[in-house]
């Protein structure tokens, strides 16, 4: 049976069996109803006025064109769209490659052979995006737009078309709108009852760090002082290159590998008026702590400890907590048991040319601005100007004058140094007075 263009009747005509069997019959045994047998069925064209029934498949096969069937149509278990291979989606051309993508985006150009990323067989959910012919800086791109215009992508950047497999992705986005609800460029929402984690590591990393609520880990394979997170600016031009980028203004690091530690390093140019480089603030919510013991607070607050196991200990007496060094070279040192050391420089000040007692005296009177000493001041006016040329008080017109208590510890044990020198001659004097007073000491006295 085949379908029949249908007759055209004429008036008072005979319609006999034959012309019911060829126009109507068999004409409505060329129709769907009529063609499908099975839940699932569909029918094809197969020519003109022709159609061939295409039997449901199994679970999970896509229905694709195959020229090589009387339907143009066949069930596969893999679906390509001009394209091949093992994905479960190809979509694009090129050469195959290997089957672990679920979506596989592909390219123009043909010949690419993209090893797959994921390695473990049993990985699924994979969408794999190969740009064309692997050229420098090609690498694919997800593109988001609205309204004919993209405001964000996400571009993979290849290293070199000798190093395909070496590359990098940038994410990009456009936020020069100014409207309320676009006051950020991106957001990263943890909506779930677990925490949200952002990893950006090396391979020998695990994929969880369980110390961690919502936040970043920033890890590397391995490595010794490379930036771990870059600040930059592109007015900052401080030309120090051979720690960082020249934009560069502060970044942080390991202070070394394998041994760890946290380097921060902020580095500045000359266009800063009052060269401060590091700042750091501690605004207080509360009182600060007034204890004055080993238990005692600050709003700044300098925290060393000793491993001891899986958790830390405190010093030994003798360790050093602290240390304030001029580019390498120490000139304060603060001591586990309290105790501070500062450098002398090229050796120690003495004022011996100088009465050490009446400079103390000056000294203390010009930085007290006690009322009771202002008949005292009026004498030592004078003096004010050596005690800012020997380096021992810088004198501010506003008040708060700033002593140097380097200087100042030199001027005191200078001042006890010269006590002691003049209780030595005042000794000898009275021993001598004594002796004219009294006569010679007899035999056996004391």
């Amino acid at each position: 049976m085949a379908w029949t263009t249908p007759r055209t009747f004429s008036a008072c005509e005979i319609i006999t069996a034959a012309i019911c069997n060829t126009h109507i019959r068999d004409n409505f045994n060329q129709t769907f109803p009529a063609l499908v047998t099975t839940l699932g069925d569909s029918v094809w064209a197969t020519g003109a006025n022709a159609g061939q029934r295409v039997a449901v498949g199994a679970n999970g096969q896509y229905i694709t064109a195959n020229s090589a069937c009387l339907a143009g149509v066949a069930w596969d278990a893999a679906m390509a769209v001009n394209g091949a291979g093992g994905s479960s989606l190809s979509i694009g051309s090129g050469a195959a490659i290997t089957a672990c993508a679920t979506l596989h985006v592909r390219g123009a150009s043909g010949g690419q052979a993209t090893t797959c990323p994921i390695t473990t067989a049993s990985m699924h959910g994979v969408v794999l995006i190969e740009d064309a012919g692997g050229a420098a800086n090609n690498g694919g791109m997800v593109l988001f737009g609205a309204g004919g215009k993209t405001f964000a992508g996400i571009h993979g950047l290849v290293q070199n078309t000798a190093t395909c497999g070496v590359g990098h992705l940038s994410v990009i986005m456009r936020s020069d709108v100014t409207a309320a609800c676009l006051t950020e460029v991106a957001r990263f929402i943890n909506t779930g009852t677990g925490t949200g984690q952002l990893h950006l590591v090396g391979t020998n990393f695990t994929a969880c760090n369980t110390r961690m609520g919502n936040g970043i880990t920033i890890g590397e394979t391995s490595g010794d002082g490379n930036e771990k997170i870059s600040l930059e600016d592109g007015n900052v031009t401080h030309g120090m290159t051979t720690w960082t980028n020249t934009g560069t203004y502060a970044h942080l690091s390991e202070f070394t590998s394998p041994g760890g530690g946290l380097l921060i390093r902020g580095l500045s140019g000359s266009q800063i008026a009052q060269q401060t480089t590091f700042r750091q603030d501690a605004f207080c919510g509360a009182a600060l702590d007034t204890t004055k013991s080993a238990a005692a607070v600050g709003g700044i607050l300098l925290f060393v400890g000793v491993k001891s196991g899986t958790t830390y200990t405190t010093a030994a007496a003798s360790g050093n907590l602290l240390a304030i060094s001029n580019a390498g070279s120490a000139r304060f040192i603060f001591e586990g048991d309290g105790a501070a050391y500062e450098h002398v420089g090229t050796g120690l000040v003495n004022f011996d040319e100088h009465d050490d007692l009446a400079l103390l005296n000056i000294a203390a009177a010009h930085a007290s601005r006690n009322p009771i000493r202002e008949h005292f001041l009026a004498w030592a006016g004078a003096n004010r100007q050596i005690l800012q040329d020997l380096d021992l008080i810088v004198f501010n017109d506003e008040g708060g004058h700033f002593v140097n208590r380097s200087r100042m510890q030199e001027l005191l044990i200078g001042a006890v140094r010269q006590m002691g020198d003049r209780n030595k001659k005042l000794e000898a004097r009275i021993t001598q007075l004594e002796q004219l007073l009294l006569g010679p000491p007899k035999a056996g006295a004391t």
